[in-house]
Protein backbone atom coordinates (compact mmCIF):
# COMPACT_ATOMS: atom_id res chain seq x y z
CA UNK A 1 0.00 0.00 0.00
CA UNK A 2 2.90 2.55 0.76
CA UNK A 3 4.43 1.79 -2.81
CA UNK A 4 0.87 2.74 -4.16
CA UNK A 5 0.72 6.00 -2.42
CA UNK A 6 4.35 6.57 -3.34
CA UNK A 7 3.66 6.60 -7.26
CA UNK A 8 0.09 8.12 -6.60
CA UNK A 9 1.59 11.47 -4.53
CA UNK A 10 5.10 11.01 -7.39
CA UNK A 11 2.48 11.52 -10.03
CA UNK A 12 0.27 13.96 -8.99
CA UNK A 13 3.23 16.64 -8.22
CA UNK A 14 3.88 15.58 -11.59
CA UNK A 15 0.40 16.45 -13.16
CA UNK A 16 -0.06 19.29 -10.87
CA UNK A 17 2.86 21.24 -11.39
CA UNK A 18 3.38 24.97 -11.69
CA UNK A 19 2.89 24.97 -15.12
CA UNK A 20 -0.71 22.85 -14.94
CA UNK A 21 -1.75 25.42 -12.67
CA UNK A 22 -0.74 28.47 -14.61
CA UNK A 23 -2.26 27.45 -17.60
CA UNK A 24 -5.82 26.87 -16.05
CA UNK A 25 -5.62 30.46 -14.14
CA UNK A 26 -4.99 31.74 -17.61
CA UNK A 27 -6.91 30.20 -19.49
CA UNK A 28 -9.75 30.94 -17.68
CA UNK A 29 -8.86 34.83 -17.38
CA UNK A 30 -8.45 34.28 -21.56
CA UNK A 31 -12.07 33.06 -21.97
CA UNK A 32 -13.47 35.64 -20.09
CA UNK A 33 -11.28 38.12 -22.54
CA UNK A 34 -12.55 36.75 -25.62
CA UNK A 35 -16.35 36.35 -24.53
CA UNK A 36 -16.68 39.53 -22.76
CA UNK A 37 -18.75 41.00 -25.40
CA UNK A 38 -21.32 38.78 -24.09
CA UNK A 39 -20.46 36.58 -20.66
CA UNK A 40 -19.74 40.10 -19.10
CA UNK A 41 -21.45 42.96 -20.48
CA UNK A 42 -24.57 41.18 -21.03
CA UNK A 43 -25.50 39.42 -17.84
CA UNK A 44 -29.74 39.86 -17.98
CA UNK A 45 -29.15 37.76 -21.61
CA UNK A 46 -27.52 35.80 -19.98
CA UNK A 47 -30.12 34.83 -17.31
CA UNK A 48 -32.84 35.07 -19.45
CA UNK A 49 -31.58 32.66 -21.40
CA UNK A 50 -30.98 29.72 -18.83
CA UNK A 51 -34.52 30.46 -17.68
CA UNK A 52 -35.52 29.75 -21.12
CA UNK A 53 -33.55 26.91 -21.58
CA UNK A 54 -35.12 24.98 -18.45
CA UNK A 55 -38.70 26.33 -19.13
CA UNK A 56 -41.70 24.82 -20.00
CA UNK A 57 -42.05 21.52 -21.14
CA UNK A 58 -39.59 22.05 -23.68
CA UNK A 59 -36.88 22.34 -20.78
CA UNK A 60 -38.12 18.95 -18.85
CA UNK A 61 -35.15 16.75 -20.71
CA UNK A 62 -32.90 19.70 -20.03
CA UNK A 63 -33.36 19.98 -16.20
CA UNK A 64 -32.31 16.44 -15.88
CA UNK A 65 -29.44 16.88 -17.96
CA UNK A 66 -28.89 20.13 -15.38
CA UNK A 67 -29.48 18.17 -12.57
CA UNK A 68 -27.25 15.54 -13.41
CA UNK A 69 -24.50 17.49 -14.11
CA UNK A 70 -24.68 19.66 -10.61
CA UNK A 71 -24.70 16.38 -8.93
CA UNK A 72 -21.25 15.80 -10.40
CA UNK A 73 -20.33 18.59 -8.59
CA UNK A 74 -21.92 19.66 -5.43
CA UNK A 75 -21.69 17.80 -2.30
CA UNK A 76 -18.31 16.21 -2.00
CA UNK A 77 -15.94 18.89 -3.10
CA UNK A 78 -17.87 21.62 -1.94
CA UNK A 79 -18.55 20.34 1.08
CA UNK A 80 -16.23 17.82 2.26
CA UNK A 81 -13.42 19.61 -0.03
CA UNK A 82 -13.40 22.64 1.48
CA UNK A 83 -12.98 21.47 4.87
CA UNK A 84 -9.95 19.32 3.50
CA UNK A 85 -8.57 22.23 1.68
CA UNK A 86 -8.70 24.55 4.64
CA UNK A 87 -7.11 22.01 6.41
CA UNK A 88 -3.99 21.18 4.16
CA UNK A 89 -3.88 24.66 2.95
CA UNK A 90 -5.15 27.67 5.66
CA UNK A 91 -8.17 29.69 5.41
CA UNK A 92 -6.37 31.29 2.51
CA UNK A 93 -7.30 27.86 0.27
CA UNK A 94 -10.98 28.86 0.52
CA UNK A 95 -10.28 32.20 -1.50
CA UNK A 96 -8.18 30.32 -3.91
CA UNK A 97 -11.80 28.12 -4.75
CA UNK A 98 -13.75 31.13 -5.33
CA UNK A 99 -10.92 31.98 -7.23
CA UNK A 100 -10.69 28.73 -9.57
CA UNK A 101 -14.95 28.97 -9.94
CA UNK A 102 -15.18 32.36 -10.93
CA UNK A 103 -12.38 31.76 -13.49
CA UNK A 104 -14.37 28.10 -13.91
CA UNK A 105 -17.38 29.80 -14.75
CA UNK A 106 -15.80 31.15 -18.60
CA UNK A 107 -14.64 27.79 -19.05
CA UNK A 108 -17.67 25.65 -17.96
CA UNK A 109 -19.76 27.79 -20.80
CA UNK A 110 -17.03 27.43 -23.61
CA UNK A 111 -16.55 23.65 -22.53
CA UNK A 112 -20.13 22.93 -22.68
CA UNK A 113 -21.39 25.23 -25.57
CA UNK A 114 -18.97 23.15 -28.22
CA UNK A 115 -20.11 20.42 -27.08
CA UNK A 116 -23.30 20.93 -27.62
CA UNK A 117 -22.89 22.88 -31.11
CA UNK A 118 -21.14 19.84 -32.31
CA UNK A 119 -22.75 17.08 -31.16
CA UNK A 120 -23.27 13.82 -33.04
CA UNK A 121 -26.28 11.28 -33.61
CA UNK A 122 -25.27 8.18 -31.16
CA UNK A 123 -27.75 5.56 -31.66
CA UNK A 124 -31.33 6.83 -30.76
CA UNK A 125 -29.85 9.47 -28.43
CA UNK A 126 -26.95 12.37 -28.73
CA UNK A 127 -23.19 12.36 -27.38
CA UNK A 128 -21.12 15.40 -27.24
CA UNK A 129 -18.21 16.53 -25.24
CA UNK A 130 -14.29 16.69 -25.83
CA UNK A 131 -13.68 13.25 -27.53
CA UNK A 132 -16.54 13.92 -30.54
CA UNK A 133 -14.08 17.94 -30.67
CA UNK A 134 -11.25 16.01 -31.32
CA UNK A 135 -12.47 12.76 -32.71
CA UNK A 136 -15.11 13.69 -35.21
CA UNK A 137 -14.10 17.46 -36.00
CA UNK A 138 -10.71 17.81 -35.37
CA UNK A 139 -9.21 14.32 -36.97
CA UNK A 140 -7.08 13.68 -33.31
CA UNK A 141 -8.52 10.36 -32.65
CA UNK A 142 -5.72 9.34 -30.62
CA UNK A 143 -6.37 12.44 -27.95
CA UNK A 144 -10.10 11.91 -28.26
CA UNK A 145 -9.62 8.07 -26.83
CA UNK A 146 -6.76 9.15 -24.04
CA UNK A 147 -9.71 11.67 -23.03
CA UNK A 148 -12.54 9.07 -22.87
CA UNK A 149 -10.07 6.83 -20.94
CA UNK A 150 -9.08 9.54 -18.35
CA UNK A 151 -12.72 10.22 -17.98
CA UNK A 152 -13.44 6.81 -17.89
CA UNK A 153 -10.77 6.56 -14.33
CA UNK A 154 -11.74 9.80 -13.26
CA UNK A 155 -15.04 8.59 -12.79
CA UNK A 156 -13.59 5.53 -10.45
CA UNK A 157 -11.92 8.65 -8.41
CA UNK A 158 -13.82 11.85 -8.20
CA UNK A 159 -17.42 9.71 -9.33
CA UNK A 160 -16.91 6.69 -7.13
CA UNK A 161 -14.37 6.38 -4.25
CA UNK A 162 -14.11 9.91 -2.76
CA UNK A 163 -18.46 10.00 -2.54
CA UNK A 164 -18.23 6.03 -1.29
CA UNK A 165 -15.53 7.40 1.50
CA UNK A 166 -17.77 9.90 2.00
CA UNK A 167 -20.67 8.10 2.81
CA UNK A 168 -19.24 4.98 4.48
CA UNK A 169 -17.91 7.15 7.00
CA UNK A 170 -21.85 8.89 7.63
CA UNK A 171 -22.96 5.39 8.00
CA UNK A 172 -20.35 4.75 10.63
CA UNK A 173 -21.69 7.95 12.33
CA UNK A 174 -24.50 7.23 12.45
CA UNK A 175 -25.06 3.33 13.06
CA UNK A 176 -21.64 2.46 14.44
CA UNK A 177 -20.76 -0.31 11.55
CA UNK A 178 -17.77 -0.96 9.97
CA UNK A 179 -16.76 0.83 6.85
CA UNK A 180 -16.84 -2.70 5.02
CA UNK A 181 -20.46 -2.87 5.82
CA UNK A 182 -21.22 0.80 4.59
CA UNK A 183 -19.16 0.03 1.52
CA UNK A 184 -21.53 -3.03 0.79
CA UNK A 185 -24.70 -1.14 1.12
CA UNK A 186 -23.61 1.71 -1.42
CA UNK A 187 -22.48 -1.03 -3.99
CA UNK A 188 -26.17 -2.32 -3.36
CA UNK A 189 -27.63 0.81 -3.39
CA UNK A 190 -25.91 1.65 -7.14
CA UNK A 191 -26.45 -1.54 -8.06
CA UNK A 192 -30.19 -1.15 -7.61
CA UNK A 193 -30.27 2.26 -9.94
CA UNK A 194 -27.86 1.18 -12.26
CA UNK A 195 -29.37 -1.72 -13.85
CA UNK A 196 -32.43 0.33 -14.63
CA UNK A 197 -32.36 2.49 -17.76
CA UNK A 198 -30.41 5.65 -18.24
CA UNK A 199 -33.84 7.80 -17.06
CA UNK A 200 -34.19 6.09 -13.25
CA UNK A 201 -30.10 7.47 -12.84
CA UNK A 202 -31.15 11.11 -13.81
CA UNK A 203 -34.88 10.68 -12.41
CA UNK A 204 -33.08 10.23 -8.75
CA UNK A 205 -30.79 12.84 -9.15
CA UNK A 206 -33.65 15.46 -9.89
CA UNK A 207 -35.29 13.86 -7.03
CA UNK A 208 -33.19 14.30 -4.37
CA UNK A 209 -30.51 17.03 -5.19
CA UNK A 210 -33.06 20.04 -4.35
CA UNK A 211 -34.43 18.65 -1.33
CA UNK A 212 -30.85 18.49 -0.07
CA UNK A 213 -29.09 21.68 -1.23
CA UNK A 214 -32.10 23.50 0.48
CA UNK A 215 -31.97 21.49 3.53
CA UNK A 216 -27.93 22.24 3.96
CA UNK A 217 -28.40 25.80 2.56
CA UNK A 218 -30.81 26.60 5.62
CA UNK A 219 -28.67 25.00 8.14
CA UNK A 220 -25.74 26.89 6.94
CA UNK A 221 -27.23 30.15 7.18
CA UNK A 222 -28.22 29.62 10.58
CA UNK A 223 -24.77 28.53 11.70
CA UNK A 224 -23.62 32.11 10.00
CA UNK A 225 -26.78 34.02 11.95
CA UNK A 226 -24.69 32.81 14.57
CA UNK A 227 -21.54 33.57 13.74
CA UNK A 228 -22.34 36.95 12.03
CA UNK A 229 -19.96 39.10 14.18
CA UNK A 230 -16.42 37.22 13.10
CA UNK A 231 -17.49 36.35 9.27
CA UNK A 232 -15.52 40.13 8.78
CA UNK A 233 -12.84 38.90 10.78
CA UNK A 234 -12.37 35.24 9.73
CA UNK A 235 -12.51 36.68 5.46
CA UNK A 236 -10.33 39.51 6.47
CA UNK A 237 -7.70 36.18 7.48
CA UNK A 238 -8.45 34.27 4.98
CA UNK A 239 -7.88 36.99 2.11
CA UNK A 240 -5.10 37.58 3.21
CA UNK A 241 -3.92 33.92 4.03
CA UNK A 242 -4.24 33.87 0.14
CA UNK A 243 -2.69 36.94 -0.83
CA UNK A 244 -0.02 37.70 1.29
CA UNK A 245 3.61 38.36 0.61
CA UNK A 246 4.69 35.10 3.16
CA UNK A 247 2.30 32.91 0.96
CA UNK A 248 3.90 34.32 -2.43
CA UNK A 249 7.78 34.08 -1.36
CA UNK A 250 7.04 30.83 0.21
CA UNK A 251 5.50 29.59 -3.22
CA UNK A 252 8.33 31.54 -5.39
CA UNK A 253 11.09 30.00 -3.00
CA UNK A 254 9.70 26.72 -3.04
CA UNK A 255 6.87 25.38 -5.42
CA UNK A 256 6.29 28.79 -7.03
CA UNK A 257 2.44 28.09 -5.44
CA UNK A 258 1.41 28.61 -1.58
CA UNK A 259 -0.17 25.35 0.04
CA UNK A 260 -3.64 27.83 0.16
CA UNK A 261 -3.21 28.24 -3.98
CA UNK A 262 -2.34 24.51 -4.87
CA UNK A 263 -5.29 23.08 -2.58
CA UNK A 264 -7.90 25.55 -3.45
CA UNK A 265 -7.33 25.16 -6.80
CA UNK A 266 -7.31 21.65 -6.86
CA UNK A 267 -10.27 21.60 -4.52
CA UNK A 268 -11.93 23.66 -6.69
CA UNK A 269 -11.62 21.94 -9.73
CA UNK A 270 -12.79 18.85 -8.18
CA UNK A 271 -15.93 20.82 -6.66
CA UNK A 272 -17.16 22.64 -9.76
CA UNK A 273 -15.39 20.36 -12.40
CA UNK A 274 -15.08 23.66 -14.85
CA UNK A 275 -12.63 22.82 -17.40
CA UNK A 276 -12.33 18.75 -17.18
CA UNK A 277 -14.76 18.58 -19.92
CA UNK A 278 -17.09 16.23 -17.77
CA UNK A 279 -20.18 18.17 -17.19
CA UNK A 280 -21.00 18.93 -20.94
CA UNK A 281 -21.33 15.11 -21.46
CA UNK A 282 -24.67 15.70 -19.68
CA UNK A 283 -25.18 18.80 -21.47
CA UNK A 284 -25.19 17.62 -25.01
CA UNK A 285 -26.74 14.02 -24.14
CA UNK A 286 -30.43 15.65 -25.74
CA UNK A 287 -30.60 17.44 -28.68
CA UNK A 288 -29.30 20.94 -28.09
CA UNK A 289 -31.02 23.81 -30.31
CA UNK A 290 -28.96 26.92 -28.73
CA UNK A 291 -25.46 25.44 -27.57
CA UNK A 292 -25.26 29.38 -25.83
CA UNK A 293 -28.09 28.41 -23.26
CA UNK A 294 -26.42 25.11 -22.42
CA UNK A 295 -23.48 27.53 -21.93
CA UNK A 296 -25.14 29.64 -19.52
CA UNK A 297 -26.56 26.91 -17.84
CA UNK A 298 -22.76 25.44 -16.94
CA UNK A 299 -22.20 28.87 -15.82
CA UNK A 300 -25.39 28.90 -13.59
CA UNK A 301 -23.86 25.57 -11.95
CA UNK A 302 -20.33 26.43 -11.45
CA UNK A 303 -21.41 29.98 -9.59
CA UNK A 304 -24.39 27.90 -7.56
CA UNK A 305 -21.51 25.33 -6.68
CA UNK A 306 -18.76 27.66 -5.70
CA UNK A 307 -20.12 31.39 -4.46
CA UNK A 308 -23.18 29.26 -3.04
CA UNK A 309 -22.74 25.55 -1.56
CA UNK A 310 -18.51 26.09 -1.42
CA UNK A 311 -18.24 29.80 0.14
CA UNK A 312 -21.07 28.55 3.09
CA UNK A 313 -19.06 25.60 3.42
CA UNK A 314 -16.05 27.30 4.08
CA UNK A 315 -17.51 29.70 6.10
CA UNK A 316 -18.97 27.45 8.48
CA UNK A 317 -16.13 25.49 8.48
CA UNK A 318 -14.19 28.53 9.60
CA UNK A 319 -16.10 29.98 12.21
CA UNK A 320 -15.55 26.42 14.16
CA UNK A 321 -12.03 25.82 13.41
CA UNK A 322 -11.03 26.63 16.25
CA UNK A 323 -13.27 25.17 18.38
CA UNK A 324 -13.22 21.68 17.44
CA UNK A 325 -10.39 19.15 17.26
CA UNK A 326 -8.92 18.89 14.15
CA UNK A 327 -7.23 15.30 14.26
CA UNK A 328 -7.47 14.09 10.49
CA UNK A 329 -8.28 15.60 6.92
CA UNK A 330 -11.66 13.53 6.30
CA UNK A 331 -13.73 16.38 5.44
CA UNK A 332 -16.91 14.39 6.23
CA UNK A 333 -15.75 13.76 9.90
CA UNK A 334 -14.28 17.60 10.14
CA UNK A 335 -18.15 19.08 9.06
CA UNK A 336 -20.07 16.77 11.02
CA UNK A 337 -17.49 17.89 13.59
CA UNK A 338 -18.79 21.54 12.93
CA UNK A 339 -22.80 20.76 13.08
CA UNK A 340 -22.42 18.80 16.37
CA UNK A 341 -21.16 21.87 17.55
CA UNK A 342 -24.10 24.03 16.81
CA UNK A 343 -26.58 21.52 16.85
CA UNK A 344 -25.44 18.93 19.24
CA UNK A 345 -25.97 15.08 18.26
CA UNK A 346 -29.10 15.95 16.23
CA UNK A 347 -26.93 18.21 14.17
CA UNK A 348 -24.15 15.48 13.51
CA UNK A 349 -27.01 12.95 12.59
CA UNK A 350 -28.45 15.64 10.13
CA UNK A 351 -25.14 16.39 8.18
CA UNK A 352 -24.51 12.70 8.14
CA UNK A 353 -27.89 12.18 6.45
CA UNK A 354 -26.98 14.64 3.84
CA UNK A 355 -23.97 13.90 2.86
CA UNK A 356 -25.42 10.68 2.34
CA UNK A 357 -27.76 12.39 0.02
CA UNK A 358 -25.76 14.40 -2.03
CA UNK A 359 -22.56 11.91 -2.23
CA UNK A 360 -25.04 9.61 -4.00
CA UNK A 361 -26.29 11.61 -6.87
CA UNK A 362 -22.41 12.56 -7.21
CA UNK A 363 -21.69 8.74 -8.11
CA UNK A 364 -24.46 8.97 -10.02
CA UNK A 365 -23.96 11.44 -12.21
CA UNK A 366 -20.18 10.60 -12.85
CA UNK A 367 -21.26 7.34 -13.83
CA UNK A 368 -23.76 8.83 -16.27
CA UNK A 369 -20.39 10.97 -17.88
CA UNK A 370 -18.54 7.19 -18.16
CA UNK A 371 -21.53 6.08 -20.14
CA UNK A 372 -21.04 8.43 -22.35
CA UNK A 373 -17.37 7.73 -22.87
CA UNK A 374 -18.25 4.39 -23.00
CA UNK A 375 -21.06 4.86 -26.01
CA UNK A 376 -18.50 6.56 -27.70
CA UNK A 377 -15.27 3.89 -27.30
CA UNK A 378 -17.49 0.97 -28.11
CA UNK A 379 -20.08 -0.79 -29.48
CA UNK A 380 -22.28 -3.33 -27.51
CA UNK A 381 -23.22 -3.71 -23.49
CA UNK A 382 -20.62 -5.85 -23.12
CA UNK A 383 -17.63 -3.02 -22.34
CA UNK A 384 -20.48 -1.36 -19.85
CA UNK A 385 -20.80 -4.83 -17.97
CA UNK A 386 -16.99 -5.02 -17.60
CA UNK A 387 -17.10 -0.87 -16.45
CA UNK A 388 -19.75 -1.22 -14.52
CA UNK A 389 -18.04 -4.17 -12.80
CA UNK A 390 -14.74 -2.22 -12.12
CA UNK A 391 -17.11 0.88 -10.86
CA UNK A 392 -18.55 -1.25 -8.16
CA UNK A 393 -15.42 -2.63 -7.23
CA UNK A 394 -14.08 1.26 -7.10
CA UNK A 395 -17.03 1.89 -5.00
CA UNK A 396 -16.26 -0.97 -2.04
CA UNK A 397 -12.39 0.42 -2.33
CA UNK A 398 -13.63 3.99 -1.52
CA UNK A 399 -15.22 2.89 1.93
CA UNK A 400 -11.44 0.75 2.51
CA UNK A 401 -8.75 2.71 1.46
CA UNK A 402 -7.72 5.70 3.45
CA UNK A 403 -9.02 8.85 2.73
CA UNK A 404 -5.99 10.58 1.91
CA UNK A 405 -5.11 7.89 -0.55
CA UNK A 406 -8.79 8.24 -2.18
CA UNK A 407 -8.07 12.16 -2.71
CA UNK A 408 -4.72 11.94 -4.44
CA UNK A 409 -6.54 9.55 -7.06
CA UNK A 410 -8.96 11.85 -7.45
CA UNK A 411 -6.90 15.00 -8.10
CA UNK A 412 -4.68 12.87 -10.38
CA UNK A 413 -7.65 11.58 -12.80
CA UNK A 414 -8.92 15.32 -12.74
CA UNK A 415 -5.41 16.94 -13.75
CA UNK A 416 -5.32 14.75 -16.50
CA UNK A 417 -8.93 15.18 -18.10
CA UNK A 418 -8.26 18.57 -17.50
CA UNK A 419 -4.52 18.75 -19.18
CA UNK A 420 -6.61 17.88 -22.45
CA UNK A 421 -9.76 19.42 -22.49
CA UNK A 422 -8.09 22.72 -21.91
CA UNK A 423 -5.95 21.74 -24.77
CA UNK A 424 -8.97 21.05 -27.04
CA UNK A 425 -10.71 24.67 -25.64
CA UNK A 426 -7.91 26.79 -26.96
CA UNK A 427 -7.51 24.65 -30.50
CA UNK A 428 -11.47 25.51 -30.70
CA UNK A 429 -11.57 29.17 -29.15
CA UNK A 430 -12.51 30.76 -32.41
CA UNK A 431 -15.47 28.54 -32.60
CA UNK A 432 -16.25 29.10 -29.17
CA UNK A 433 -16.39 32.95 -29.80
CA UNK A 434 -18.40 32.52 -32.99
CA UNK A 435 -21.10 30.71 -31.00
CA UNK A 436 -21.74 33.99 -28.30
CA UNK A 437 -21.76 36.28 -31.04
CA UNK A 438 -24.02 34.58 -33.50
CA UNK A 439 -26.39 34.16 -30.13
CA UNK A 440 -25.90 37.86 -28.80
CA UNK A 441 -26.69 38.98 -32.28
CA UNK A 442 -30.16 37.00 -32.22
CA UNK A 443 -31.27 37.58 -29.34
CA UNK A 444 -29.89 41.57 -28.21
CA UNK A 445 -32.36 43.60 -27.73
CA UNK A 446 -30.52 46.64 -28.38
CA UNK A 447 -29.23 45.76 -31.49
CA UNK A 448 -32.58 44.19 -32.55
CA UNK A 449 -34.43 47.39 -32.19
CA UNK A 450 -31.57 49.23 -33.44
CA UNK A 451 -31.69 47.11 -36.95
CA UNK A 452 -35.51 47.98 -36.89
Amino acid sequence: MQKIEWIVYTWNQLVWGKYTVCFLLFSGVWFWFKNRSLLISHPLLILKGSLYAMSGEKGRQTRKDFYTALAGTLGIGSIVGVASAIVLGGPGALIWMLVSGGLGMALKYAETSLACAYQVRSGSGWIGGTMILLGNVRNRVFLSVCFSLCCLFAAFGVGAMAPSAAICTSLQSLFHCERWIGAAVVVSAVLVVLVGKTHRLQQVNAGLLPLVCAAYIGLCIWILVLSRHRLGTLLFAAWNAAFSLQAAGGGIGGHLLSSAMRYGLTRGLFSHEAGMGSAPLAYASHRCEEPAEQGFLGMLEVFFDSFGITLLSGLVFLCAWEKIPVQTVDGTLLMSSVFTLYFGSVGGCLFSIMMILFAFPTILGWYYYADQCLTYLFRGSLPKIVYLFFFLGSLAGGGIFHVSLVWAFSDLFNGCMLIINLFTLWSFQKESIWIGKDYLDRHDLNKCSAKG
